[in-house]
């Protein structure tokens, strides 16, 4: 099965074909650096970083850009209100988004920027922005007027072809604000001009600073080229962010700017909408925090693993609905993938230990077409839930092996196959429990290999007291004909 991808502009799956064999061209709009982190970022960072991996795996080579929106509005209010200047309120803001972002193990950007990021800035691009809204309304797309740039929309002949929406419809509940000198309530701003006390940069119309929809055409055009082949975004800035976008990218080259769109769903709290105004947004930040405390589970950064796990269960277009009990479920889903991994690498140590010879399986029929179905579900618009419903599937596969000797070749494969699928496509990624990365397997080995001594010897005593101190490490201590085996609490 080739790639399909739902494509937002058609409404329909498509066949995925880049522009250029062998690369991908990817943009999805970043974060707006004015509040904590909160889920509803998760779930599109997560998302696209998912399907970049899959492109990745799929043998595509992968330019994919974030950007960092760090001048708007909602920066300035906030910087107003905590009464800090608005570069700092950024840089604060963005600090925290990145720290969540890396225990969700989502993967770097790829574009330096001048301030030692690879996420590029807004406020990095503005001679640019300014050469593109001049080139607008050079051509009789936009107009200036009173220090203020604006798009006319009615120039745009495909504009609504994203959303599905005639200009009656967009019309509904549009209202221009008293200082607004627009010739039509449907046109944006493309430059708006300084109030007194805001920043602003210099330019042809007057002191002012960029509309938001300008900056992502500007840094996508500039970093990636005229045409994408994919630009994603949550199912929120379909409209009018991204049929903005369209609008003023392809009046300026005349070209078409997006091959394919791409939208996840919203999250919900119990049924009902994340948004600010309901007062239910989730903090990352604080997310972590309080399920550290309520799961003791590993450490800190496997927590960022069972959100991540939990916003793949569904598939990206549908709403994924948060509360404590979908958590405490990715939660046993994840604990049960780590044990049987570990369980697996406690077979080895007493295989090793016995000289058996792990290296002779190199493919089988069983674990190809396992990876086959995963492929297949991820094939078909990057079904995550599919693809996962296959993980916990070869998960149970693996159990039935484990313990049996003759199964450690198939077992060792099923292992390094398993570990890929997480972490190089799903970023998920594996990290063995305290009880094995802090002794690394030896002092578990010891203890086992000196139980079954004192069971040779019959020194029942010790055989117990040994047994006591596995079980306080976390195993489960099994006799069997071939001698001491442990397996993890579950």
């Amino acid at each position: 099965m080739s790639l399909v991808i739902y494509n937002t502009l058609k409404a329909k799956k498509e066949e995925f074909n880049s522009l250029n064999k062998n690369k991908v061209n990817m943009y999805v709009c970043g974060v707006t650096p004015y509040g904590p982190a909160h889920l509803g970022h998760a779930r599109c960072y997560v998302t696209f970083d998912t399907i970049r991996r899959y492109l990745e795996y799929k043998g595509y080579k992968v330019k994919y850009i974030q950007n960092i929106t760090d001048i708007d509005d909602k920066i300035i209010k906030q910087s107003q209100q905590e009464n800090i200047p608005w570069k700092d309120l950024s840089e604060k803001y963005w600090q925290d988004y990145i720290v969540v972002m890396n225990k969700l193990n989502i993967k770097d950007m790829d574009c330096y920027s001048s301030v030692t990021s690879r996420y590029p800035r807004a406020t990095e691009y503005i001679q640019e922005m300014q050469k593109i809204i001049q080139a607008l309304i050079d051509k009789g797309f936009a107009y200036a007027v009173d220090g203020s740039v604006y798009f006319s929309v009615r120039k745009f002949n495909g504009y609504g072809q994203l959303s599905h929406r005639d200009f009656e419809g967009m019309r509904s509940g549009v209202r221009i604000k008293i200082e607004e000198a627009k010739k039509d309530p449907l046109d944006f701003v493309l430059w708006k001009k300084a109030k007194e006390g805001e920043p602003f940069w210099p330019s042809p119309w007057g002191p002012g600073r960029p509309g938001w929809h300008i900056e992502c055409s500007t840094m996508s055009l500039k970093l990636l080229g005229e045409t994408l082949d994919i630009h994603g975004g949550g199912a929120d800035l379909i409209f009018p962010h991204h049929e903005n976008e369209i609008a003023q990218s392809e009046a300026y080259t005349g070209k078409k700017f997006v091959n394919y769109w791409m939208h996840n769903g919203f999250v919900t709290i119990n049924k009902e909408k994340m948004s600010k105004s309901l007062g239910n947004v989730f903090n990352l930040k604080d997310i972590f925090e309080k399920y550290q405390n309520l799961f003791k589970f590993y450490n800190e950064s496997q927590i960022g693993q069972i959100v991540r796990l939990f916003l793949l269960s569904q598939h990206y277009r549908s709403p994924v609905d948060f509360f404590d009990d979908k958590l405490e479920q990715a939660k046993k889903n994840w604990k049960k993938i780590c044990f049987t991994l570990e369980d697996v690498e406690l077979d080895y140590h007493n295989a090793i230990e016995k000289g058996y010879d792990l290296d002779i399986l190199r493919q089988d029929e069983i674990i190809d077409k396992i990876i086959n179905e995963f492929e297949h579900a991820m094939d078909d618009d990057f079904n995550t839930a599919r693809a996962l419903a296959v993980v916990h599937k070869f998960i149970n596969l693996i159990n039935e092996r484990i313990g049996i000797e003759e199964h450690l070749p198939w077992l060792k494969l099923a292992r390094e196959k398993m570990i890929g699928l997480l972490d190089n496509i799903l970023g998920l990624k594996y990290m063995v429990s305290g009880v094995l990365r802090d002794f690394d397997g030896i002092k578990i080995i010891k203890y086992k290999k000196d139980r079954e001594q004192a069971r040779k010897n019959k020194d029942w005593p010790e055989s117990d007291r040994i047994r006591s101190e596995l079980e306080k490490m976390g195993f489960v201590v099994e006799d069997t004909p071939q001698g001491t085996r442990l397996r993890r609490k579950r």
